[in-house]
């Protein structure tokens, strides 16, 4: 594994990545529009489902992976175990939150209306906000 530095960088620049990816979803389901299908609704239900099951992982991830990782990053800065794990940590972070941006660009899909899906893209925000890479200090 590398150093601390060109981890954080390339944790960046995939942050980076998935804030544009997040507007692309945001002004695609606004262009694209609804999807006429006949399960649009059953896929709706699963979608919203998925949701809180994603929301719910992610709460339970940043607790049990991510808060301990920094800590022993802080103890130990140059131990590659502990790079691995708050590396692998915070890009689940944002892969996560990407996810929730794709929820919320499918539910636009399947027919939700914009100030439905508009607090889950926020929701995705804050979450790209919050593990958005730092250095542990």
């Amino acid at each position: 594994m590398d150093t601390l530095d060109a981890s954080l960088n390339r944790l960046r620049e995939v942050a980076i990545v998935y804030v544009i990816t997040l507007v692309v979803y945001l002004f695609a389901g606004q262009r694209m529009g609804v999807l006429n299908w006949k399960y649009a609704a059953v896929v709706r239900t699963v979608l919203w489902f998925s949701l809180c099951v994603d929301l719910f992982w992610t709460a339970v991830g940043y607790k049990m992976r991510y808060v301990p990782a920094v800590d022993k990053l802080r103890l130990q800065a140059e131990d590659p175990a502990a790079l691995r794990d708050w590396y692998s940590s915070n890009l689940k972070g944002l892969l996560t939150s990407d996810f929730v941006g794709a929820h919320a660009f499918f539910l636009r899909l399947m027919g939700a209306s914009l100030a439905q899906v508009l607090p889950i893209y926020l929701v995705a925000s804050l979450l790209l906000l919050l593990f958005f890479p730092r250095r542990p200090s």
